[in-house]
């Protein structure tokens, strides 16, 4: 994950930053800023459908995902 020329480093720095990709062809279609959590980034996502479930240090959390 790259740091666009157009993002603040500090929201950058302090967010789990997910860049989306089409998978058909490759091409960048945008990204996703999760905030922390606590002070904490997320440890790790799932997309499933329309929501993106995020994991933190000991909490879950449910994100819609635009159409």
């Amino acid at each position: 994950n790259f740091m666009q020329d157009n993002e603040q480093i500090n929201s950058y720095r302090k967010n789990t930053v997910i860049d989306v990709y089409a998978v058909s062809n490759g091409r960048y279609e945008g990204s996703y800023y999760l905030p922390p959590l606590n002070e904490k980034k997320a440890d790790q996502f799932l997309v499933y459908n329309q929501v993106l479930i995020a994991a933190y240090e000991n909490k879950i959390v449910i994100y819609d995902l635009p159409q």
